[in-house]
């Protein structure tokens, strides 16, 4: 009987399929890691979930302990995650800041209930930390999440800051004591390696309770800034002051930053009048005098941190002319050793306690007067028109950055991340703070 060829393929589809009542063999996947266990170093920078993320690199030893030294491998942080502290009061948590890898944040808060104030530290691998004591045993009652830093009688921690180096941290609190700790994110414990009241050691008044802090880019050294009063300390010899100076009596210092302009280590100071119209930005060297390189007698400056950007040739701040707030984006005329800052551009503002430099350098954000989250190119001199997504996650909801309105604060990381950063809203007393991320249009299709 002859057939034709469309006969002959219905046939073989039609062909019953073979079955077994044996299980199958081990995966096709778990075999690929245990012959070609590299291949799990191409996979994990992209698993933002930390479960499954150590899941998978637990898998092989040699490769775990290698992610674990080498950051490219570590995984990236999630596009939507909220900073979130089970028991802990959201108006009680500050300013959180990047480690400078920033593969780490730090931010401090109370629990409900009590006046006990921690550092906690949420890890780009590992999510929310636990630490015990240096020295004691790590067991269930003492392995909690961040640590006491201020016990009662400190009711409020004024900042917190990374060493560059990471080698450790220093927190200031309201009682002026200054303190050192060494913490190990692998083995989970934190120690206190130093405290310096600086209280008493500058005799400042009880009705200024601002401390400011800065960590040098060796890592050897601390700046200071309370009231009028800088101070540089030396970490290798235990906090001893080393070089001090005062600001004039006029004047209440509001910003400290270690920086290097023409080669040179120089400290910014920002400093405002008491009655809090006209404000200055001094550079001063601990060989040199003061240097005030920007001052406007009669403007008043919205209480925010300036920034410099990152080849140090510009200045950003936020202030407030004829009742109106302005971004003002400065450049160095020549060099910051015997030149003042000139005006570059000037734009339309929101008082907004952020105003920051992304960490390529290309762009300046801050918020226009319609409180929206705007990016302006430096290197065309004007503000972006094409689209730049920015999202973070509420109640599985995503919602725009340009649209929020309750935005107080954010943070572009010192490096990389994945086009990350830190931002912060208010609703009614509470403070609540996520990693948000953003894309220009082009770069990537879909949000």
């Amino acid at each position: 009987m002859n057939h034709n060829q469309d006969d002959e393929v219905v046939l073989e589809v039609e062909q019953p399929l073979q079955t077994s009542n044996t299980p199958p063999p081990p995966t096709s996947f778990g075999n690929i890691l245990q012959k070609f266990p590299e291949f799990l170093l191409h996979i994990l920078p992209y698993i933002p979930d930390r479960i499954i993320w150590n899941s998978i690199a637990s898998s092989n030893k040699e490769i775990y302990g290698k992610t674990k030294d080498e950051e490219a491998y570590q995984p990236p942080w999630p596009i939507n995650f909220k900073l979130r502290i089970p028991g802990y009061s959201h108006d009680k948590r500050h300013s959180p800041v990047w480690s400078p890898d920033g593969t780490q944040i730090a931010c401090f808060g109370e629990l409900y209930d009590s006046e006990c104030t921690r550092i906690v530290i949420f890890d780009q691998r590992r999510g929310l930390l636990h630490f015990h004591r240096h020295g004691d045993d790590d067991n269930d009652e003492n392995n909690e999440v961040g640590w006491c830093v201020y016990e009662q009688g400190c009711h409020y921690m004024m900042d917190v800051r990374f060493s560059p180096d990471g080698s450790f941290l220093v927190s200031a609190g309201e009682d002026g004591l200054i303190k050192i700790w060494n913490y190990n994110s692998t083995d989970g414990y934190y120690q206190q390696l130093q405290e310096w009241n600086v209280r008493q050691e500058t005799n400042t008044p009880i009705r200024y309770i601002r401390f400011y802090i800065d960590v040098s880019p060796c890592s050897r050294y601390v700046a200071i800034l309370s009231d009028r009063h800088v101070l540089l300390k030396d970490v290798q010899n235990n906090g001893k002051t080393i070089k001090s100076v005062l600001l004039p009596e006029y004047k209440l210092g509001k910003q400290i930053m270690f920086s290097s302009i023409d080669s040179h280590h120089s400290i910014f100071i920002r400093s405002e009048n008491v009655d809090g119209n006209g404000h200055t930005i001094n550079i001063w060297r601990p060989r040199d005098d003061l240097f005030t390189i920007l001052e406007h007698p009669n403007t008043r400056y919205v209480d925010n941190d300036f920034a410099l950007s990152r080849d140090n040739s510009m200045v950003a701040i936020c202030a407030s002319e004829d009742g109106q707030s302005r971004v003002m984006l400065f450049c160095f005329n020549k060099s910051a050793t015997n030149s003042k800052l000139s005006l570059k551009q000037s734009f339309s503002g929101h008082r907004f306690p952020s105003i920051r430099f992304t960490p390529d350098g290309k762009y300046l954000s801050y918020l226009n007067e319609n409180r929206l989250l705007v990016f302006f190119s430096l290197i065309t001199g004007s503000e972006i028109t094409d689209q730049m997504n920015l999202s973070y996650s509420k109640k599985d909801d995503k919602i725009s950055l340009t649209k929020v309105t309750r935005l107080t604060r954010f943070d572009f990381p010192p490096v990389g991340c994945g086009q990350r950063f830190l931002v912060q809203e208010r609703a009614g007393t509470s403070n609540a703070c996520y990693i948000a991320s953003f894309w220009e249009s082009g770069l990537v299709q879909n949000n």
